[in-house]
């Protein structure tokens, strides 16, 4: 998976705003591929990852088709 991820992760749950508080994010990932053609396939791939990064506690970076 790419450092960018890791990174953009990091550094948003870093920042502190008022009167929020602490931020955090969960991303989900995926690639086009043979069996992903369309942006439509590719979107509902990422979207897929981007629960599953919910459900595993959020504040955290799951891709598509990996264990899944």
């Amino acid at each position: 998976m790419h450092l960018g991820v890791f990174t953009l992760r990091i550094r948003v749950s870093e920042i502190v705003t008022e009167p929020v508080g602490s931020v955090t994010i969960s991303i989900g990932i995926t690639t086009c591929s043979k069996h992903r053609r369309s942006m439509d396939e590719v979107l509902k791939g990422a979207d897929k990852a981007l629960y599953r990064a919910k459900e595993l506690g959020r504040n955290r970076c799951e891709v598509f088709g990996a264990d899944a």
